[in-house]
């Protein structure tokens, strides 16, 4: 089966953040977890302008299914990507609810976290202490990863959210906008 690093199109969206009375580092140090967020309460999302982010040419401010949570790499979806794609994300993922302009967004909390890098074949660049700096090319276990179509990866520090063949696919075809999938290899 084909692999993607699903991201959100940051060349043609905006990213969202909350409003500022939201305790940031909490949320996003929870969303790193692997348990469901069990006391969660909605908040209010806002687009992060061109003064909060940088560069704007280009970037247009509309909403998109799939938007980029205070550049950091964990996604919002809209209302339509969580009813169009259910099928794949209702057993991997922890849906939370968040309001932006007015309408349902979620934060897309990816529970399903595996070990399934293949280290010895990816490209990694590590730290003298042995910690892993960046990867460069993504190789995956297709044993570890079955027929998982959204997951995380065990002992990688920042959020990358990898999905199957399946559900890019499905995106593509319910025309959903704000995803970019790049290909990774899985043996």
């Amino acid at each position: 089966m084909e692999y993607y690093i699903v991201s959100p199109d940051l060349d043609s969206y905006f990213p969202v953040g909350p409003s500022p009375d939201v305790d940031l580092l909490v949320i996003m140090d929870h969303l790193r977890d692997t348990a469901p967020y069990t006391s969660w309460v909605s908040m209010n999302l806002e687009v992060l302008s061109e003064n909060d982010y940088g560069e704007s040419e280009g970037v247009s401010e509309r909403l998109a299914d799939l938007m980029d949570f205070n550049a950091s790499g964990i996604h919002v979806i809209s209302e339509r990507s969580r009813a169009l794609l259910a099928n794949l994300l209702d057993f991997s993922c922890d849906l939370l609810p968040v309001s932006l302009n007015g309408e349902r967004y979620y934060l897309n909390h990816v529970l399903d976290v595996l070990d399934a890098l293949d280290v010895q074949r990816s490209e990694i660049e590590r730290f003298a202490s042995g910690n892993i700096k960046c990867i460069n090319r993504y190789v995956l276990k297709g044993s570890v990863i079955g027929n998982r179509d959204i997951f995380r990866l065990i002992g990688i520090r920042w959020q990358l959210v990898f999905v199957s063949g399946r559900f890019m696919e499905a995106v593509k075809t319910a025309g959903l906008s704000g995803f970019v999938f790049a290909p990774v290899e899985a043996r």
